[in-house]
Formats: C-alpha cells, structure tokens, sequence
C-alpha cells in the first residue's frame, strides 16, 4: 500500500458552504480477514501511479511536479518539473502522464499539467499537454519538454488533466469547465470551446492528431459537458 498525505485534496475556488476537511494520515488499516503493510511512506500529494513498460519499475507521479521511480527498494527521481507547473491551487499541478505506446523504441511521455503562473490576482496559466524524452539514466531530459496543446483556464479549479492510453497510440485527455462555483461562463455546455470535454486524439510524430471526424465541431472533442474529469 502506498501511503500519502493529501493537503486538503482538491478544493478551493470552491463552492460555497463547503469546507474540506485537515489532511489526516492514514495507516494501514483493512476491514475483512486481510492483512496489509506500508511500502512507502510518500509525505507529498501522490495520486498517481503507472508501470515503466521498459524496466518494470513504478512512476510516482505527484502534484507538485515530481516524478520518481520505485523499484520497490529504492526510490528515485526521474522529473522535477516543479519550476514549469503552478500550485498557486490544490487543484493544479502534474495533473496527468502517460507512456508513449511505443515508449520501449521512443522513451517518450506525454504530461498534462498547469503550467507556472502568478498566484496574483485572476488566472493566468493554462492547462498544458506536453511531449518529454526520457535518457537512458531514466532522467527525463528536460530540454526535451515540447509543448503539443494548450486550453486557457479562466479559473483555478477544474482543470482536468487525467491521461488515458486506450490502444493504438490513442489517448483520452480529460479537461475541467475551467472552474469557480456553478460553472458562471456555461463553458461544459459550450461545445464551441475546449472546456468541460473529454478530448481524443493519436499521437505520432511528436504531435497530436485528431482522431474524430467532425467537420461540424472540435474534431478533438470526443464529450462535451463535463465538469472536471479528472480521473
């Protein structure tokens, strides 16, 4: 079991009459005649693990833009991208990452997260799909980072950001309504804009394509209406 703290879970510019409640820490604890252990004690907002295709090791990916690797005795890091996303909210960060279906030829890893920004006043970062090589150390090299989409937010919550692998170089990207209370700018019900979607496309040649064949609308748009399909 991989424990971790998790500072107050993704709220804020939230709705009015909630209160999320202190990060508590967890132990190991199962109901039924089960036994568990803790693996790792993480200490950081983790919320999401995937399995290198290449060596078999764990990727941790945290919301504070680090990336390690688990080989289940030791830790290391593979990305510190904290300098390129912002956390100015507890819903933004690393949002999302996903192997290259043929990472084991490419080492390539496609991220989601909202990019670095002022913390004053409104909004100014974008939600950002992202292209990274990874050396043969296992250390993503950051000069590698190549920007592929980007969705202006015009708040700081719901940003999405989950990545999804679904065969043949296929992948879901699911982006928020673009945030505050009750969605004030109808941009889930909007099918003219980015928001509130889950997007569809292929990746190849370091570049997305749509998949869909939509002369009518976004022919990455595979729904629309959502509110913050992050997982």
């Amino acid at each position: 079991m991989l424990s971790s703290l998790c500072m107050g879970c993704f709220g804020g510019d939230s709705d009015d009459g909630f209160d999320w409640p202190d990060p508590v820490s967890d132990g190991c604890h199962m109901d039924y005649d089960l036994e568990c252990s803790t693996l790792l004690q993480l200490g950081e907002t983790a919320h999401h693990s995937l399995i290198n295709p290449l060596d078999g090791k764990m990727w941790i990916v945290f919301l504070s833009g680090m990336i390690k690797s688990w080989d289940g005795e030791n830790l290391e890091d593979v990305a510190d991208l904290s300098d390129l996303v912002s956390r100015c909210h507890m819903e933004q960060g690393l949002l999302g990452i996903s192997f290259d279906s043929d990472y084991v030829e490419s080492k390539i890893v496609l991220l989601s997260y909202v990019e670095d920004g002022t913390c004053e006043g409104e909004n100014q970062s974008d939600l950002v799909l992202s292209s990274a090589k990874i050396g043969d150390a296992g250390v993503m090299d950051m000069d590698s980072i190549t920007i592929l989409k980007r969705i202006e937010q015009p708040y700081r919550n719901h940003n999405g950001g989950y990545l999804l692998h679904v065969g043949n170089g296929n992948y879901l990207w699911g982006v928020g309504d673009g945030g505050s209370a009750n969605d004030p700018h109808g941009n889930g019900q909007d099918p003219s804009n980015p928001l509130g979607t889950i997007q569809l496309f292929e990746f190849r040649g370091n570049e997305i394509v749509a998949v869909l064949d939509n002369s009518t609308g976004d022919p990455f748009v595979l729904h629309y209406g959502l509110r913050n399909p992050w997982r």
